[in-house]
């Protein structure tokens, strides 16, 4: 029986007033689990904030369908994450429309997993947070990216017009081309694909994948002790860094 071993947490950063991230995970069972992370934009000190709204929603809806009809949900896990992706995206809409002056700028990223029983992996994500696939093969760890970054620096750099390591300074790494809450139709990236045991899945915001790179991180997760360190070890190096922004993650561990 697969299990799934997780943490995470979400910190204010450096030099930040208002923590605009958001983070769930939902145990829907011990062989199933639900993790979003969201990245809102345009808070307000008090109240609530979009990413709090948006991924409060679609795990809240998740575990609905789950314990309504758990079949349904894996079966049918694409174009459920992808629908309730637009539903939040509207919801968020909806304040801008009810008071276009305080609520203009009210958007989030959003990074969703939904892990299964048989070690699949289907995810959803728009914006410019990461989820990373950390692997061991024959005693040597590697880490991939699993979503792609929604920036216009990354436009760049696709096309070749900026190195890797360039887009990492680059000022477009924070202009996004897809988020919830701006755009009727946001571009949503979906994607299945399959786990093993002893596979690590790390979800994290650009306040930790901006400031501490993938070799790091690699290096952090696969030298804590487990999922809490880890957490706290990525925003520890990430504060170090003096990255201003918030920084939040989420590890799950594959057994």
């Amino acid at each position: 029986m697969t299990n799934y071993y997780y943490s995470g947490s979400t910190d204010i950063g450096y030099k930040r007033t208002v923590n605009e991230d958001f983070i769930d995970v939902v145990s829907l069972a011990k062989d199933c689990v639900f993790a979003v992370l969201a990245d809102g934009m345009g808070s307000k000190p008090t109240g609530i904030q979009p990413a709090q709204l948006a991924a409060g929603f679609i795990a809240r809806q998740i575990k609905l369908i789950y314990d309504d009809d758990k079949e349904y949900l894996l079966d049918n896990a694409e174009q459920i994450l992808q629908q309730l992706l637009r539903s939040a995206g509207e919801l968020i809409g909806a304040f801008r429309t009810a008071n276009e002056e305080l609520y203009a700028g009210y958007a989030t990223t959003l990074t969703c997993c939904l892990l299964t029983p048989d070690k699949r992996m289907l995810s959803a994500h728009l914006g410019n947070s990461r989820i990373y696939l950390i692997r061991n093969r024959k005693g040597v760890s590697g880490i991939r990216q699993i979503t792609t970054d929604d920036t216009a620096a990354r436009e760049l750099c696709d096309r070749r017009l900026i190195t890797e390591e360039e887009y990492y300074t680059h000022p477009d790494r924070n202009k996004l081309t897809s988020v919830l809450g701006i755009s009727s139709e946001p571009k949503i990236q979906i994607m299945d694909a399959p786990l093993k045991q002893n596979d690590i899945l790390l979800i994290t915001s650009d306040g930790i994948h901006y400031a501490v790179r993938p070799e790091a991180i690699l290096d952090i997760v696969i030298g804590s002790d487990n999922c809490r360190a880890a957490v706290d070890n990525l925003i520890y190096a990430a504060k170090t860094q003096e990255y201003c922004d918030n920084m939040s993650a989420i590890v799950i561990y594959i057994k």
